[in-house]
């Protein structure tokens, strides 16, 4: 509601989780949540201090916020422990054989002061705090126990990398082609184009947003196979996805608006080849789908597309 205060709270019951599932699969749509690990915590470390390096007072941030320095402690036992609780219990309310477990933006500078996790980086021979995302690779072992499989963000990934969890590609092809080469299957979603919270146009009239540009040509131009991968190589990339994210997202409005048209053009990227793909005829298109949806009740981006790159 517009008068409602901004704040962050509440949760959902396992009898409403599965309300949703339901809901969804009814839809033909799969639900895959995603737990956060080991950084953009603040709401865990709110709730449970002793699980953070220091004696920080964190709070939630509401709203946008930089840099997302909240970390779970890498050297507390404790914090493994929770995750497996939690994951558990989200295993048996979630039917799909994927979960994601965050690993992004973890950014380790209480890691590279905290006694508790310079210890484990000796413990366990790592090499630096970077390898401490040792983590996610417990993590994603006790998923397989759950008869599950980790998606991670692609901040984990790296050339001796011992993770076999399914990335999500957001920071560039180069990243989404070394994991694959790697072995690891690939969701690309880079920012460059399936980022669907940056602006859609340079008018000055659009409504604020997060810094960035990704109009809906640009959207059209997404290419989810990077060059240089051999076929083998190939079949690791899974698709594509867009992301919004909801920092300046208040109302279903502004989402419906942020999300078409841009949404059928990359639904074009995914499922249709690349040599059948048709600036002009997407052109049209565009325009049939943006009236239906407003006669259906939506409300789209009336940005032209004539802004096709």
């Amino acid at each position: 509601m517009p008068e409602e205060p901004m704040t962050y709270g509440g949760f959902y019951t396992k009898e409403q989780i599965r309300d949703i599932v339901r809901y969804a699969a009814a839809r033909h749509i799969d639900i895959i949540p995603e737990i956060e690990i080991p950084g953009h915590c603040s709401a865990i470390l709110a709730a449970y201090p002793q699980y953070a390096c220091d004696n920080y007072p964190y709070t939630v941030a509401v709203g946008p916020y930089w840099p997302p320095k909240a970390i779970m402690c890498a050297g507390n036992d404790g914090v493994l422990t929770f995750y497996k609780n939690v994951l558990t219990e989200v295993a048996e309310l979630f039917p799909y054989p994927l979960i994601h477990i965050g690993g992004d933006e973890a950014f380790n500078d209480n890691w590279q002061v905290c006694p508790k996790c310079q210890q484990r980086i000796q413990d366990k021979g790592l090499k630096n705090e970077f390898e401490l995302q040792w983590l996610m690779n417990q993590i994603e072992h006790h998923l397989d126990s759950l008869g599950k499989k980790a998606i991670i963000w692609d901040d984990i990934v790296s050339d001796d990398m011992v993770n076999t969890s399914t990335i999500m590609c957001w920071q560039g092809l180069d990243v989404a082609k070394t994991a694959a080469k790697h072995g690891n299957d690939v969701i690309m979603c880079p920012t460059t184009h399936c980022y669907f919270n940056y602006y859609q146009s340079k008018d000055k009239d659009e409504r604020l947003c997060m810094e960035g540009y990704v109009s809906l040509g640009k959207a059209y131009s997404f290419d989810p196979m990077p060059e240089g991968l051999s076929e083998a190589q190939q079949q690791h990339i899974l698709g594509g996805q867009c992301n919004l994210w909801t920092e300046f997202v208040n109302d279903p409005e502004t989402a419906e608006y942020m999300i078409l048209p841009r949404l059928f053009a990359l639904s074009e990227c995914v499922w249709s080849p690349k040599e059948k793909k048709d600036p002009q005829k997407f052109a049209t298109k565009v325009e049939f789908e943006r009236n239906l949806m407003k006669k259906l009740g939506y409300r789209p981006s009336n940005r032209t597309v004539m802004e096709l790159e």
